[in-house]
This record gives structure tokens, sequence and C-alpha cells, in this order.
């Protein structure tokens, strides 16, 4: 799994995507790169399967053993900023009863809305449904430069050379294709960070 920070640095403000597995860990990198908690001043996840979130892993994938990730709990309580955590709206009942979040701690995010703004940064969401129901990709750009550079963060949507699965419980692959062609519509130079890297090595 890919865990990001988008930071401006302007004015070192942070935004969190997808942290989960290992909250502490993710907080130490940071720290040791001068982004220190308090800078911090947003979370949001791309979709709530709880390798994006965090919480109860299924018990058909532990061998009925109870397994718990560290994702949104975790974050709500070490980050003095994170008030709540984003997700798209779709996906915010599953992620709030996967990882024991109380609903108002959970903030449902809506197509085109922006999640996250500082001086000359800003994150925009796009619903970009079909892996879940509520899946979202991040559109980061510098709004103080006139290139019309883009970085999106697709989470399991769009992968290296693939996308994701749409095979899942409340996956839809008519959705799916809808949301790649919407991608596509993105200039030809914008970056894309996926939610896991399963390219082929060359």
């Amino acid at each position: 799994n890919y865990v990001y920070c988008v930071v401006d640095e302007r004015s070192g403000a942070a935004c969190l995507v997808d942290a989960c597995w290992d909250v502490d860990g993710i907080i130490l990198a940071l720290r040791a790169r001068g982004i220190l908690p308090e800078d911090i001043t947003a979370s949001v996840y791309t979709h709530h399967h709880f390798d994006h979130t965090g919480g109860r892993i299924p018990k058909v994938m532990t061998g009925g053993r109870e397994v718990i990730v560290d994702g949104m709990v975790e974050v709500l309580a070490a980050l003095p900023c994170v008030e709540v955590v984003g997700i798209g709206a779709l996906d915010a009942r599953q992620a709030a009863k996967q990882c024991g979040v109380p609903t108002e701690a959970i903030w449902q995010i809506f197509d085109d809305e922006v999640v996250w703004r500082s001086n000359g940064c800003e994150i925009r969401s796009w619903n970009t449904p079909g892996h879940t129901a509520g899946s979202i990709s991040l559109l980061c750009k510098d709004t103080k430069t006139s290139e019309p550079s883009i970085a999106v963060i697709t989470g399991d949507t769009l992968f290296i050379g693939s996308c994701g699965r749409f095979d899942l419980p409340d996956s839809n692959a008519e959705d799916l294709l809808r949301s790649l062609s919407r991608l596509s519509t993105l200039p030809e130079a914008s970056l894309v960070y996926p939610g896991h890297n399963y390219s082929t090595s060359s």
C-alpha cells in the first residue's frame, strides 16, 4: 500500500492520504523530513477498504482471528489539527463501522469538492466509483502557477498498467470503466500516484 503526504512547501502545511498500517511510523518518517504532527491539517482516504483506512480485517482473510489495523482512529488521536477524516460520501458508513470511528468524525466528501487548501496548493476530489461505490481520486495542483501540471492520487481506481478489482461486493465494472474514462481526460503530463504498484518488473 502507498500512503501519501501532500506538502505545501510555502507554508509547511500538509495533508495525509490513506494513512494506515503504521500511523506512528508514518509520523516518525514525516518528522525526519521536518513535517511535524501539528503541520498536518487534513487526512483523507480514497476508499473504505481496510488496507487504506485501517480497522478490522475481515475474518475470512485472517483464519478467523480478530485483527485490527492502524488507521483512522490512530490518525485522529495522533494529529492535533485533524478533527475529522475525509472519505467519499458513499464509503463513509462502511469506513465508520469498520474502523469504529463515530460518524461525526467522518467528513463525507462529494464530487469536485476542495478537500484541502494551503496557500498555493489545492486538493480537489473527483468521484471515481467502481472499485468501491464511494471511491474518489484526489487532484493536487499548484494554484499559483499558470502551468496546467496536476498530480492525481487514484487509490485503487488506477494502477501502473492496470486498474482496481471490480469483482468485490460493492464494486461495479461499468462504473469503473466510466471512472477510468474520466481520469483519461486529465492533461497528458499529469503525474499519477496509485494505491498499489502491481506492475511487472522490467
